[in-house]
């Protein structure tokens, strides 16, 4: 049996960019120069083998739009306004935004917007900060 979603068959630009960012975030590729993009992401469907997998993906949604509505709570730079962009830091900050995040947040209901910004913020650098250290 053939895998589709092998690399040799999928279009060059697809190959070296995950396109499925921009529907696990929520949001369109860009502008109207990547419609072509976003016809095809229009396409995607996620299966959610486990209520965590839906949670969080969930979670991912929630972020993206949080950043989307409240760009104004963080300090300037901060969210991006490419949707790429935006849609990995959605994907990095989302266990702020899981209704029930175990370890230290657990419990905890962020609820005012610049009290998420900054749990945003903090799960960003947590997030950078170990992917540089592992990198290492």
């Amino acid at each position: 049996m053939t895998n589709v979603l092998s690399i040799e068959y999928r279009p060059l630009t697809c190959r070296s960019y995950d396109c499925r960012i921009f529907p696990a975030a929520g949001i369109v590729a860009g502008d109207e120069n990547k419609n072509l993009i976003t016809q095809r992401i229009r396409r995607w469907k996620f299966s959610y083998p486990t209520k965590r997998d839906r949670d969080e993906h969930s979670a991912v949604r929630s972020a993206a739009l949080f950043l989307r509505k409240h760009a104004q709570c963080f300090p300037g730079g901060v969210v991006p306004s490419n949707s790429a962009q935006l849609a990995i830091l959605a994907i990095k900050v989302y266990n702020d935004f899981l209704e029930n995040n175990d370890k230290s947040h657990k419990g905890r209901r962020v609820s005012r917007n610049l009290e998420i910004a900054k749990a945003v913020m903090e799960a960003n650098e947590k997030f950078e900060t170990k992917y540089n250290t592992s990198k290492v």
